[in-house]
């Protein structure tokens, strides 16, 4: 089979990886890159007056008082902040081709992490059932279609064709460096700390198909990268499905779970990696590593939004390559979605390509500048090779590895829990109604149902996207607000309940102070990454009270992580909580409706479940609020 093209591995560094923008001739992706503004440098000032009104509903009296006065001190002329914010200020400069932050982020952030990327790492997409129903409602007919659309993008993006993004009335452009990690590329497990590698385009059009937990090299190209027919597609998948045997209900167990390993620990799966190449496997794994993508067609046909949420999340963990950039996974009913390895590249691309192969597969206008296709039904002019199984030697010491990860999986499986609420109550064009944003409206709920389930506030994440600057990724909003405290204890004031323009304006209040700190997030004056930098040039022999106080801790352990992500044709979209705590919550804003994934730890009070319905009570109650306080229910 011969081995994968030489590769480019990279530790976090987005600078590596400037050689890929075409050099002296710069691909149209990459025109934009080096007019794109930096990063900034918040100042201590605007960072510190920021931070002590955010910690202001999670501290009493007496921890405020204490905070700032830490705060105070480490604002000091000539003090400690000073002689960290100049180092900093000199890291910026020195970084002057990407940013002060990337680099550290991507490292800490990710790659150095040693947890499991599954669960704690990876996120996903649930695509609509496809309403081509005769094509597409088979698992092959629709994992055809979900490839042939990926592969176009794919070109489009090794060519330099697909133009770069610009947002906003003003078309202000956004980086575009994320589209290097986001095909053949694999996240490589280290004791210590994990790699990227990336693979050359040429020579290695073929994907990764895991089906029965077997590995398969399948080509779905012509040798310039250009899709071969649904046609054809589907026929290779077929070849697949018959070379891995029935399904496991109907004879004999699927092959041993080598994907399971990538499941595990980092420094676990690092070991069992090494010892799968002393096996003599280094060529193979080489080979999968170097797909374009990875598509995985699972036996199991889930139905509710909640069981496809979970099989997405996590499925049984054994028919999966977690290290891949980019999964398409396809159950056997034709269900479907996408799974994303987070280190280097945020949801915003992978959306994009989502949204093409949506809009492909769906039948709607797609982006023309990544690319045509013939006839779906056509057959290719090009001879296909037939799928080839990368069936690895397994030692006594790998298969013990493969058991030991497939029980360290089912038990991480056991202690999460995962539910998904449509809320059909109402939706953004409701909201827009009320003359409240969407996003922050969402973020109330979310405050006001916290309280309804635990009588707590919680700090709350918010990713704000930073990408107009060059090498930009995400920003922290911090949700929780004492504007938004006042007006959940309102609400939940047992003495009256009634709505009142009052409370109302609690309501707005609490919104305009979210989008105001979306807003300076966005801009690159976010609180969190500046003392996460100021914190990173500390020296061995300083110390700051600033960093061990315990509200500091206390307002960065994220309870609820949130995120906002909406697209018409996702039947949701997920990851898990960022603390043991804690539940992560991914929305969606459609038109009419809401859409809410909660994962979790299991907990004998059902969290997900609980804030599932508790939300419910809070979009009514907040809708029953804007509608009756205003006067506006009889226009609705």
């Amino acid at each position: 089979m011969g081995r994968a093209s030489p590769f480019h591995e990279t530790d976090g560094d987005y600078r590596t990886e400037k050689f890929m923008e075409g050099g002296s001739s710069v691909l149209p992706l990459y025109s934009l890159q080096d007019s794109l503004p930096r990063l900034p440098l918040p100042t201590l000032e605007e960072t510190f007056a920021r931070y002590l009104v955010s910690i202001e509903p999670l501290a009493d009296q007496e921890e405020y008082k204490a905070t700032a006065a830490a705060a105070r001190e480490f604002l000091r002329p000539g003090g400690l902040g000073e002689r960290l914010q100049a180092r900093l200020a000199r890291r910026s400069i020195d970084r002057h081709d990407s940013s002060w932050l990337a680099e550290w982020w991507n490292k800490l952030g990710y790659l150095d992490d040693r947890g499991p990327t599954v669960f704690f790492v990876s996120y996903f997409y649930h695509f609509s059932d496809s309403p081509r129903a005769a094509v597409e409602r088979t698992q092959t007919g629709r994992a055809a279609a979900l490839i042939h659309a990926a592969l176009l993008f794919r070109r489009a993006v090794f060519t330099g064709r697909l133009p770069p993004e610009k947002v906003g009335k003003k078309g202000v452009p956004l980086c575009s460096t994320a589209y290097k990690y986001m095909f053949n590329a694999c996240r490589v497990p280290g004791e210590a700390e994990d790699r990227v590698r990336l693979f050359p385009a040429a020579g290695n059009h073929h994907i990764l198909v895991i089906r029965r937990n077997r590995f398969f090299v399948v080509h779905v190209t012509d040798a310039e990268g250009q899709p071969l027919s649904h046609r054809d597609i589907q026929l290779q998948l077929q070849a697949v499905v018959d070379l891995a045997g029935p399904a496991a209900s109907e004879s004999a167990p699927p092959s041993r779970p080598v994907g399971v390993l990538t499941s595990w620990g980092r420094p676990e799966w690092a070991k069992a990696r090494e010892q799968l190449v002393a096996d003599g496997n280094e060529e193979l794994l080489e080979r999968a590593e170097a797909a374009a993508l990875t598509v995985c067609l699972d036996d199991h046909a889930p139905q509710t939004r909640s069981d496809v949420a979970r099989a997405l999340w996590h499925g049984d963990g054994r028919n999966r390559h977690f290290d891949k950039s980019v999964q398409i996974v396809v159950f056997r009913n034709g269900k479907a979605g996408l799974v994303g390895e987070h280190s280097m590249m945020d949801g915003m691309p992978t959306l994009r390509l989502a949204d093409f192969m949506m809009k492909k597969t769906m039948g709607f206008s797609a982006d023309s500048s990544a690319g045509s296709d013939s006839s779906p039904e056509s057959w290719s002019p090009v001879a296909v090779t037939p799928p080839r199984p990368l069936d690895l030697a397994l030692s006594p010491a790998s298969l013990r590895a493969i058991a030991s990860a497939e029980v360290a999986f089912d038990r991480l499986v056991n202690q999460h829990e995962m539910d998904v609420l449509e809320f059909t109550g109402y939706g953004a064009n409701t909201i827009k109604k009320f003359k409240i944003s969407p996003d922050a409206f969402v973020q109330m709920a979310l405050q006001l149902a916290v309280f309804k389930m635990t009588g707590e506030m919680w700090a709350t994440y918010e990713p704000a996207q930073v990408r107009k600057f060059l090498h930009g990724r995400t920003a922290c909003v911090r949700s929780l607000s004492s504007a938004a405290k006042d007006w959940v204890l309102s609400m939940e004031d047992e003495g009256d309940r009634r709505p009142t323009p009052h409370r109302l304006g609690l309501l707005r209040r609490a919104a305009e102070s979210h989008i105001e700190y979306a807003r300076s997030a966005a801009e690159g004056k976010d609180v969190d990454r500046h003392l996460f930098g100021l914190q990173r040039v500390l020296a061995a022999d300083e110390s700051c009270s600033v960093f061990t106080d315990p509200v500091f801790s206390r307002s960065k352990h994220w309870r609820m992580s949130t995120s906002h992500l909406t697209h018409e044709q996702f039947d949701g979209w997920g990851w898990g909580e960022v603390v043991p705590d804690g539940v992560g919550v991914a929305y969606s804003i459609k038109k009419s409706s809401l859409l809410f994934t909660v994962a979790c730890r299991r907990r004998p009070e059902g969290w997900s479940s609980g804030l599932c319905h508790h939300l419910q009570e809070a979009l009514l109650d907040m809708r029953a609020l804007c509608e009756h306080a205003d006067g506006v229910g009889s226009k609705l």
